[in-house]
């Protein structure tokens, strides 16, 4: 039973997205064209973003041309930020939301919907505010965060101004708040919202919105078992979607069918309509279709006994799921949103200490030259000082300069893009095994040890040490655009191998035992910025990391196995031994070669 509320779970889900995704971008244009702006004047160029914005309305209004309207919107957007046409950047960055959305590219739809939001906040638009945040709330509920979904949901809700054109609004916050709370399992709330938009939606003659209401009190009755009518509405819907050409509509009314047969027991008639469902789903070229409907595959073809092809439709979908749900994506969403919520702070805060310098400014007026007030100013003073002098020290341990000059500068720190960064991870050969041998305090010893040299290696070189996890030291170089970055990495590389052969005879004698390393290093494209408002952490992203650390698990003991991206970049004072080209995951064939000191 819990299997089958997990699929039911995936297909409203993944059904809600897609409907949301086809009308919301055409609600929004709607909304947008009838406000006016101040001058009441476009220029040619401002008349031209809106007729992109036009073309986007009619392509997203058609599931089969969704993606052709990607180049039209990133035009768009160029033009807007050029220009610094508000409004354009604001309904650009929610077709931009809503498209990456729409691809479960969940990092960069909340990239633009919080791109959105920050535009909407100085624009003053309390309409794109709630957008904005409907749109996060959606990657929230694709990412099957609840709570983080509801949370942005009732953001949504109160940035509304409550007046009449936003009643339809309301309702679709008001439904969407509904499906996550019966996500939760919280089904008598949820029910309660649910029938409420359906009232809404039958009083406007709204039959989209309908059949959406009916998909969710349908898995309602599902969840409490009360449905002997299951499989009729789900031919209805079907029958509905069918008449309507949306091809999403059908293949999700299929995929329900074969949840309903599966529940049944009926397993040939549950694999026949979720093989069906998922031939439509790869004609999409969408992916979240094919999770759900591989989910339902691989439950019945455990429960029919067919192993073999459960096994590969697992692989499949955890594949999938990699590419949609990583903990790479999960981090930089969490840094998004850390970003925004420490310039909100900011503001405040900023807001806050300018009433109290008024106050302050009236209190010394009034009572100037009593010795009472001198003290007090003189001790708040000095108390700043100290934090101050505390906060630069912390911050001076933990974040480069650069970040830490961005931040007393500006208050807040934007993630970067940097090029041409060379990444590198050492990590102690066998370490599992080693690790189960030694008392943990010694093990803390002698990995301190080697860091400890590492840490004066890479500070020699002017390098930037990223973090340990565990058993593995992960530094960079070219974090500052610099033409010999990459050799002094090498080099860095080659003097920490030095210092563990040379710390070999000293471990020996103290712990009877010693550690050898393997480098992996790979030069590339990454992002960096600060993780987090209560403690900082500095870290960097990219594709570029992920083939670093495939360079280090391929490397052996004692070697730095290098990249050919990163052989090209050396100047000719390295040896660099060809091993071959070797497949890494999610990257096919990858040259690599041993770095080595010059004869």
């Amino acid at each position: 039973m819990l299997r089958f509320v997990q699929l039911i779970e995936y297909l409203n889900k993944s059904l809600l997205i897609s409907i949301f995704i086809y009308c919301s971008v055409g609600i929004s244009y709607t909304q947008a064209v009838t406000k006016q702006e101040a001058s009441h004047v476009l220029d040619y160029n401002q008349s031209q973003v809106d007729s992109l914005l036009h073309v986007v309305n009619e392509l997203t209004s058609d599931e089969h041309t969704i993606k052709e309207s990607l180049d039209e919107l990133e035009l768009a957007y160029d033009i807007s930020r050029d220009l610094q046409y508000d409004l354009g950047i604001i309904k650009c960055c929610n077709g931009l939301g809503n498209y990456y959305l729409s691809i479960s590219d969940n990092a960069n739809s909340t990239l633009y919907f919080y791109l959105m939001l920050r535009e909407a906040e100085s624009f003053g638009d309390a309409e794109y505010v709630s957008e904005a945040y409907i749109g996060i709330g959606l990657v929230m509920f694709n990412m099957s965060k609840w709570k983080d979904a509801i949370n942005n949901f009732d953001q949504a809700f109160k940035a509304l101004n409550r007046e009449k054109e936003s009643r339809g609004r309301v309702e679709l916050i008001t439904y969407l708040k509904g499906l996550s709370l019966m996500h939760q399992g919280n089904y008598q709330d949820a029910q309660m919202l649910i029938l409420s938009s359906k009232e809404y939606a039958e009083a406007k003659g709204d039959s989209m919105r309908i059949y959406e209401t009916r998909i969710a009190l349908n898995r309602i009755a599902v969840e409490e078992n009360a449905g002997p009518n299951v499989l009729n509405e789900f031919d209805v819907i079907q029958s509905f979607f069918e008449r309507r050409n949306e091809t999403i509509g059908i293949c999700y009314s299929m995929q329900g069918k074969a949840l309903v047969y599966l529940k049944r027991k009926e397993y040939q008639m549950a694999y026949d309509y979720a093989s069906k469902a998922l031939e439509i789903a790869y004609t999409l070229d969408l992916i979240y279709p094919i999770l759900e409907i591989l989910t339902t595959l691989i439950e019945t073809e455990k429960l029919s006994g067919n192993f073999s092809s459960a096994l590969s439709h697992q692989e499949e979908l955890n594949d999938l799921k990699d590419s949609t749900n990583s903990l790479e994506v999960a981090t930089q969403i969490a840094m998004l949103g850390a970003s925004h919520q420490f310039e909100k702070k900011e503001a405040a805060y900023d807001a806050e200490i300018k009433d109290k310098a008024k106050q302050r400014r009236f209190f010394l007026i009034l009572f100037v030259g009593t010795l009472i007030i001198a003290i007090i100013i003189v001790f708040m003073l000095r108390l700043v000082f100290i934090q101050r002098r505390k906060s630069d020290k912390l911050l001076r341990n933990i974040l480069p300069k650069a970040t830490i000059e961005e931040l007393n500068n500006q208050g807040h720190s934007i993630p970067k893009a940097h090029q041409d960064v060379t990444i590198v991870f050492a990590d102690v050969v066998s370490f599992t095994t080693i690790a189960s041998t030694l008392k943990p305090d010694i093990l803390v010893r002698m990995l301190d040890r080697y860091f400890m040299r590492f840490d004066a290696i890479i500070q020699s070189y002017n390098l930037e040490k990223i973090k340990t996890i565990g058993d593995a030291y992960m530094f960079v170089g070219g974090l500052v655009p610099e033409s010999d970055s990459v050799d002094r990495t090498a080099n860095a590389c080659l003097d920490m191998i030095d210092a563990i052969k040379g710390l070999k005879k000293e471990m020996l004698k103290e712990f009877n035992i010693h550690f050898e390393f393997r480098f992996g290093m790979h030069t590339g494209n990454v992002v960096s910025g600060v993780v987090g408002d209560i403690k900082y952490a500095f870290d960097i992203w990219g594709d570029a990391v992920n083939i670093a650390s495939r360079m280090e698990e391929n490397s052996d003991a004692m070697k730095i196995n290098i990249s050919h991206e990163t052989k090209r970049l050396l100047k000719d004072n390295f040896n660099c031994l060809s091993r071959g080209s070797f497949k890494i995951k999610n990257r096919g064939e990858i040259e690599m070669f041993y770095l080595e000191r010059p004869n």
